[in-house]
């Protein structure tokens, strides 16, 4: 079968190993870079006859009313990505084109990310690796690099789903007393078998030395953490971002850092990746990562494996396994021109 009369399968990422080959033999597959993700104008430039895509979930990765209609022959947007804020679940529905998302792969990854941000700002680590790149350490230096112990202190967890509750089950180790803000409170077992306990924002602010954001990017939360949540936290507390850039707002981060009510901050994610805002870099307090948080080798292959398994089935016009948008009256295949 000739490639012109078999689905084309667009993935904006590069998949090794011939995943994607294997797992959907009879389309044509197209993939992006190494190290990079196309963007929506990649897609129309290259395949804008595509049977299925394939996304990372970025915010660059817009699928949109404007996308669908000059895709006629999309049936289905797949993210290998937990999130898929990316994705206009509406419009998808309307047009006819299923939505699908990866919900379990990067679960354990980001968790592993955050414990990693905290005990590193807290402690210092990226700072005092530079000290020795540089070759600045001329001798042994008692206090020099004096973090904060993590052990005893109290860290707020914003956001008690899959990642947070996967955040505290780590922290229980570390001898901290662990509070968590959700929208539901979470059942009496699930708190006691991992030793936290439900506050209102407000008293988990005031209270936290660690304040770490496990919140889906909605209209609700988009910009939730500004000058407001800054002031209401104990002065001299570590902020941790592992959820989503858009959560907060970056102008009253950078405020509150300069103004030393923040001791120091993690992030992982930022509102207008790649872009980081300039003053960010400039400070020795905050560790800074570039969207890591869930790029494990075996999650990276889950995630895509998972995608693909959601192309084959709405390909054969079956349910996807993880559908976040439903169309009503699914498009059916077209052959491609």
């Amino acid at each position: 079968m000739s490639d012109k009369a078999r689905p084309s399968v667009v993935s904006t990422m590069f998949c090794p190993a011939g995943l994607l080959e294997s797992m959907l033999p009879d389309c044509a597959i197209i993939q992006g870079p190494r190290h990079a993700v196309w963007g929506k104008a990649e897609i129309l430039r290259r395949a804008p006859h595509a049977t299925a895509l394939i996304l990372r979930g970025g915010a660059h990765e817009r699928v949109d009313a404007a996308l669908l209609q000059a895709m006629p022959n999309l049936l289905i947007v797949a993210n290998a990505s937990l999130g898929y804020d990316n994705l206009d679940t509406e419009a998808l529905a309307a047009y006819g084109v299923w939505g699908t998302n990866e919900p379990r792969e990067f679960t354990v990854p980001t968790a592993e990310i955050t414990l990693g941000l905290i005990l590193a700002t807290l402690r210092r680590l990226p700072e005092s690796d530079r000290f020795v790149r540089a070759g600045a350490w001329g001798a042994y230096a008692p206090g020099l690099f004096d973090g904060e112990t993590l052990a005893g202190s109290c860290v707020g967890l914003v956001g008690f789903g899959k990642i947070g509750q996967e955040v505290a089950k780590r922290l229980q180790g570390f001898g901290v007393e662990i509070l968590y803000y959700a929208r539901t409170r979470r059942p009496a077992d699930v708190e006691a078998r991992l030793r936290a306990r439900y506050a209102p924002l407000q008293d988990l602010l005031a209270a936290a030395s660690v304040v770490s954001m496990h919140v889906p990017l909605t209209p609700t939360t988009r910009g939730m953490v500004n000058a407001e949540f800054f002031h209401a936290m104990r002065p001299g507390a570590f902020f941790i971002n592992t959820s989503r850039g858009a959560v907060v707002d970056e102008p009253a981060l950078v405020e509150a850092l300069q103004s030393g009510r923040l001791r120091g901050a993690g992030l992982d994610v930022f509102a207008n990746e790649p872009h980081v805002p300039p003053e960010l870099p400039t400070m020795e307090n905050v560790v800074l990562l570039p969207h890591i948080g869930g790029g494990t080798h075996q999650a990276r292959t889950a995630s895509m494996a998972n995608a693909a398994e959601n192309v084959r089935l709405a390909l054969a016009g079956e349910r996807p396994r993880t559908p976040v948008a439903i169309p009503q009256h699914p498009r059916r295949p077209l052959r491609s021109p």
